[in-house]
């Protein structure tokens, strides 16, 4: 595959791209057939969509009036930002900031040396690791780790089919959910609820009328807080609920019977010390 080299001259005195021979009509955006490289060590940005069949790197920040998108890696020295989505292929790395107001999406790793930004949602199948704060308005879905030297906080969903990690807070105003370990040396929260750090949550599968999964979040000061479909409340008010719409029926059982069962874990983890 070959390399599109960009220096100076593809650029105008505000930094903005002026090459237009690459730029495609009938897509509306910049296509590079390969890899491409940015020898401009400072401000630069694309003012509209930019495409590579390949790797996408610079020695300074890549920014984008559209989208930026690659079929193999996006690598910075300073900051990757665009006004609509990122996504790679690939790997994305920046040894500054990432910031989207689209989503950020990877089939590999995202990495950051400084924070991570998403007016969407934030996806990856590999890791995502920050050393400052991972951000999103929408869904952090992670197939891997997540990690952080900052807070991690996400307005929707925060999920990991590996572990959580951070140095900071973990916050969501939605879900929060891991296959493997979550840990903070500061909060966990939900919807301003702080959680237990030695057991957040504990998730029950195929359960109830709806034969799907429902969340109770042990906190440390209010008790238990239950999460189901769009119900949000305490695990008290969720009993009366349950009572009154199952009454004794199949549902109600599975229901009441799990109440039984997290009220008995979580005066259980209220005990325990926190395990490292």
């Amino acid at each position: 595959m070959n390399t599109i080299v960009l220096t100076e001259e593809h650029f105008d005195e505000n930094g903005y791209f002026k090459d237009e021979s690459f730029y495609n009509e009938i897509t509306g955006r910049y296509e590079f057939n390969g890899n491409v490289e940015v020898k401009v060590n400072r401000f630069i940005c694309f003012n509209k969509y930019i495409y590579s069949e390949g790797n996408i790197s610079s020695e300074g920040n890549i920014s984008s009036e559209g989208n930026i998108s690659s079929k193999g890696n996006i690598f910075s020295e300073g900051n990757i930002s665009s006004k609509g989505n990122i996504s790679s292929k690939g790997n994305i790395f920046s040894k500054g900031n990432i910031f989207s107001k689209g989503n950020i999406s990877s089939e590999w790793n995202i990495y950051s040396e400084g924070n991570i930004y998403s007016k969407g949602n934030i996806y990856s199948k590999g890791n995502i690791s920050s050393e400052g704060n991972i951000y999103s308005k929408g869904n952090i879905s992670i197939e891997g780790n997540i990690s952080s030297e900052g807070n991690i906080y996400s307005e929707g969903n925060i999920s990991s089919k590996g572990n959580i990690f951070s140095k900071g807070n973990i916050s969501s105003e939605g879900n929060i959910y891991s296959k493997g370990n979550i840990f903070s040396e500061g909060n966990i929260s939900i919807e301003g609820n702080i959680l237990l750090n030695k057991k957040p949550l504990i998730m029950i599968s195929n359960i109830g009328s709806r034969n799907e999964s429902s969340f109770f979040y042990l906190t440390e000061e209010n008790g238990i807080m239950v999460r189901c479909g769009c119900y949000f409340d305490s695990i008290d008010n969720f009993e009366i609920k349950v009572k009154e719409v199952h009454e004794d029926n199949q549902f109600a059982n599975e229901y009441l019977n799990t109440i039984e069962y997290i009220k008995k874990m979580y005066e259980y983890y209220k005990s325990i010390e926190v395990q490292k």
